[in-house]
């Protein structure tokens, strides 16, 4: 492989690398990404090794023989991975236009994916890149919590201990002096049962026909509405930010409700660079570092920080080139649709920490699955999708994130 092909190669795995810790390193996504490392590291070597040679060739003026570039081929696995998108877009297209039909031939790579009631799991390939697009810049915060599968309701331990503030203790190599084994983790139940947060899309029969991504034609059709959703349950607690029927299997008021006040008497002005490091600085330096941690806030908020400049006019905050996220003391800045505005009083306004530390959501089998309605809007040619997603909520380590409030 030429010096050129693996420069290349290394910029496409260092692009999948972030794309990963973007979106968050997730328990499933470890290995992949330790992998991803390993080949970038591999690569780097060659690259050096190639490099050393080439400076020892020039210093003994030898002219290395050219060699004609080799024919790139698509592999097969490349290919198959093409086929197979296609053969499950194609069964989603049938399954959108004229609902679960099992008997069809068109959704045969569809029902391995469905249950008895005909509703059908969004496949993996979506869920991990669409869907996730969507929850990645509509509604980041489910994506920074931890994320949980569970098949069957069945309670489980997690365990929920602030080791910031633990030792180690010395035992003695001689002596009569014994060591108490003493373990501080606590543990929370996770009690089974989930709530069921449900979205209706209506949509054209024609138009479902004609698109070439079924992925991208379903993100489009409900990815902001499941990343919002989500991004509200697990806030607030509650199905939406207006009528806030409360999720019982959600703790009181959502993650932002377990938390306590790391800054509070804000003004209502707006909040200054000496309240966000503040905001920072009152949580411990293990929940400060790590793909999952940041600032959350409103938009409102978010666009008043990037407006603000410094005496010659230049932007007082400066955006990460590379992920294009607003940089505060060194940490992003998201967007939480959620959260309330500065200018409201006595509310929380910002929260900062590691999230994946502080919550997690238990998500039942699959994040989204959907419904498809053929007859009741058939008179206008349109069909609805109901989309569905069944989760609950747990707070993991309180410490781990803080909020900003402003003043009464």
């Amino acid at each position: 492989m030429s010096v050129e092909s693996q420069q290349l190669q290394k910029s496409k795995l260092i692009g999948q690398a972030q794309a990963i810790l973007s979106r968050g390193l997730k328990p499933n996504e470890k290995a992949e990404y330790a992998n991803l490392v390993e080949e970038i590291d591999s690569i780097q070597r060659n690259l050096d090794t190639l490099a050393t040679l080439q400076a020892k060739m020039d210093k003994l003026g030898i002219t290395p023989k050219a060699e004609p570039a080799p024919e790139v081929r698509a592999s097969r696995s490349s290919a198959e991975g093409s086929e197979n998108r296609a053969r499950i877009s194609a069964a989603y297209r049938h399954f959108l236009v004229n609902g679960y039909k099992p008997g069809a031939p068109e959704q045969r790579d569809l029902t391995t994916a469905s249950d008895v009631d005909g509703d059908a799991v969004v496949p993996t390939t979506f869920a991990k890149n669409e869907i996730a697009q969507a929850i990645k810049f509509v509604g980041p915060i489910a994506g920074l919590v931890s994320v949980s599968y569970q098949e069957t309701g069945a309670g489980q331990k997690v365990p929920v201990s602030d080791d910031t503030a633990s030792v180690m203790t010395l035992l003695a190599e001689s002596g009569a002096t014994s060591s108490l084994e003493h373990d501080p983790t606590l543990f929370s139940t996770l009690h089974p049962g989930s709530d069921t947060l449900v979205s209706t899309v209506l949509y054209s029969k024609q138009e479902a026909e004609d698109v070439e991504d079924t992925g991208s034609y379903l993100a489009a059709l409900a990815g902001v509405r499941i990343a919002r959703g989500l991004e509200t349950a697990i806030t607030l607690g509650t199905d939406n930010s207006t009528s806030k029927n409360v999720l019982p299997n959600s703790p009181t008021g959502g993650l932002i409700g377990t938390l306590s006040a790391g800054v509070t008497g804000v003004a209502i002005s707006g909040p200054t660079y000496a309240n966000l490091t503040a905001l920072k600085a009152s949580v411990d330096n293990a929940y400060r570092i790590g793909p999952n941690h940041g600032f959350l806030v409103n938009q409102a908020t978010h666009d008043y920080l990037v407006a603000q400049v410094d005496s010659t006019g230049r932007p007082l905050y400066k955006h990460n080139p590379n992920t294009g996220l607003l940089m505060v003391a060194g940490s992003p800045v998201y967007i939480n649709s959620a959260m309330q505005s500065f200018t409201q009083h006595s509310a929380p306004v910002a929260m900062y920490g590691d999230y994946s530390k502080a919550y997690k959501i238990v998500l039942a089998g699959s994040l989204v699955r959907i419904r498809i309605l053929t007859e009741r809007f058939a008179d206008e040619m349109l069909n609805a999708a109901i989309f569905y997603t069944r989760l609950q909520g747990i707070p993991l380590i309180t410490a781990a994130v803080k909020t900003m409030t402003t003043v009464s």
